[in-house]
């Protein structure tokens, strides 16, 4: 593992806290230990670090959620390839069925509470999936000014998007 800086642990220390309480399959523990996590887009996994070699890289235990967002319980749990990166952002990625219930059960859970159902008998096939972990990003065009602060050079066509709810940043260029 290469060293992490604080807030790559912190995404660290917490997917341990969670794969922890999940393992002692105490729901009351579970729940408290969630982060958040949805299923990504494209579009957002483009915005990722998921192209730079992560900082950390487990297998770690989630539950499913059901719709409301709490755990499902019992043996409702899936492991997953985590990713983290420096900048404190993590990308699970699972290999799983496409729909997350059957047509004739109605067992409704996944791992962003958003389950899906099949819509027939056989219908069902393998996919991957990729989660993004921690804060549901809030971006908006920042300033020259803002990229200085955080020792960023903007060139030409450089854009910085900075997170209103946690700092995050992503630098891109627009002239691809």
């Amino acid at each position: 593992m290469l060293e992490t800086d604080t807030a790559a642990q912190q995404m660290i220390d917490a997917l341990n806290a969670l794969d922890d309480a999940c393992g002692c399959n105490d729901p009351d523990e579970v729940s408290k230990c969630l982060i958040p996590i949805r299923q990504a887009t494209q579009e957002e996994l483009a915005y990722t670090l998921f192209d730079r070699t992560p900082c950390h890289t487990q297998v770690y235990e989630f539950p499913y959620l059901k719709p409301d967002g709490t755990p499902l319980g019992g043996f409702g749990k899936q492991h997953a390839l985590t990713h983290v990166y420096d900048d404190g952002t993590a990308i699970a990625i699972l290999r799983c069925w496409k729909y997350d219930y059957t047509y004739d059960h109605e067992h409704k859970g996944c791992l962003d509470g958003n389950p899906v159902k099949c819509p027939g008998p056989m219908q069902n096939e393998m996919t991957i999936r990729f989660y993004l972990l921690g804060c549901n990003h809030e971006y908006r065009e920042g300033s020259q000014d803002e990229a200085n602060e955080r020792g960023i050079t903007l060139l030409s066509m450089d854009h910085i998007h900075i997170c209103d709810k946690c700092g995050h940043y992503t630098v891109f260029n627009s002239s691809d």
